[in-house]
């Protein structure tokens, strides 16, 4: 096994009328490793950035700062910290990163920790952070993130396993994704592109720009998606908006709203169940339907239906139910279910 240690301590002048002093303090190591190792972190108060390449090495780069008026203070600034790092009996590389005491933590912006990772492209990474950020730039091995009052910022992720956990935090994937699954609360999540995605969140904001198979359950969020395929969702006091459907919608609401800007020429299915919710179709697009199931259950329930669409002249009231119902085996779509209670259905 190669593995290198070198630590460096820096002090640099900074001016000011304080007379404080910026100390670097670097660590590092490197570690040879086969295809199937996994790079595992735990780490706090740190911010992680992985780089990923060709060879069959990680390196490990740590460099902690502090600005503090004597050296003194800074080596105490520094002792705190407590990293281990070791490539374990099943050729893992494994990095601890903590603060031996929270007092006076890089919160006050007193001190700073940067961990760059160099690792193979394809190499799996576990990694556990609170109180910091994690970077990718393009990674093309399995990812599973647990990451609590932080950042997430990924450029590509291109592995089969992408699972993330994440809690008071951003997150931003950029560029197509095959697969993820991810947990979300309290949190905000900006995804451009994906193939299949699964979603657990909570008191979040969700953004996605393209979506190919999503599959839901969220309570007290706002979920905006641009272009969805296929959509499956179970929403309590959520707010559902998107902008352009192309296959199916399958969605249990309550508490909330769903409202679809457009249809696209190929939708099929439309099953939309709803509690005390409102349900919006803007622009049908001329998309007609085999079967057509539209109702309103209870007194203050409401139905808004454009009077062009073939099935506005089929409406039925009775005991405070309220049904629009039609068959057209000529149609382009196979079924147009809607039903509320409490709620309302406006479809132009």
């Amino acid at each position: 096994m190669k593995r290198i240690l070198l630590i460096v301590i820096l002090t640099l002048s900074v001016p000011g009328i304080m007379a404080q002093t910026e100390h670097v303090k670097t660590v590092h190591e490197q570690y040879q490793v086969s295809e199937n190792a996994k790079m595992i972190v735990d780490s706090e108060f740190c911010d992680v950035v992985f780089i990923s390449g060709n060879s069959n090495e990680v390196e490990i780069n740590i460099q902690m700062s502090v600005t503090t008026k004597k050296e003194e203070d800074a080596e105490k600034y520094f002792d705190r910290w407590k990293f281990n790092m070791e490539k374990n009996v099943s050729g893992n590389v494994v990095l601890n990163a903590s603060l031996r005491s929270k007092k006076s933590s890089n919160n006050d912006n007193k001190t700073k920790c940067v961990v760059h990772i160099s690792l193979p492209q394809h190499m799996s990474v576990d990694i556990s952070t609170d109180f910091g950020s994690v970077q990718f730039d393009e990674h093309l091995g399995n990812v599973d993130l647990e990451l609590s009052f932080g950042e997430f910022d990924a450029n590509l992720l291109s592995g089969e396993k992408i699972n993330l956990e994440i809690d008071f935090s951003k997150a931003t994937i950029r560029n197509h994704i095959k697969q993820a699954t991810i947990e979300l609360s309290y949190s905000t999540l900006n995804l451009e592109s994906i193939d299949n995605l699964k979603l657990n969140t909570s008191f979040s904001t969700i953004n996605l720009e393209q979506v190919g198979q999503l599959q839901t359950e969220s309570s007290y969020d706002k979920i905006n998606i641009e272009n969805a395929v296929n959509l499956i969702v179970d929403a309590d006091f959520t707010n559902v908006k998107l902008d352009h459907l192309t296959d199916n919608i399958k969605g249990t609401f309550s508490y909330g709203s769903c409202e679809v800007e457009n249809f696209g020429k190929q939708v099929k299915n439309v099953d939309i169940r709803a509690d005390f919710t409102s349900v919006k179709i803007r622009n049908m697009n001329g998309v007609t339907f085999k079967t057509v199931d539209i109702s309103s259950e209870f007194a203050g329930s409401k139905i808004d239906i454009a009077n062009h669409l073939d099935f506005a002249n089929t409406k039925t009231k009775k005991d405070y139910i309220t049904k629009y119902q039609k068959t057209n085996p000529n149609a382009t779509g196979e079924m147009l279910f809607i039903k509320t209670s409490y709620g309302s259905i406006r479809i132009d």
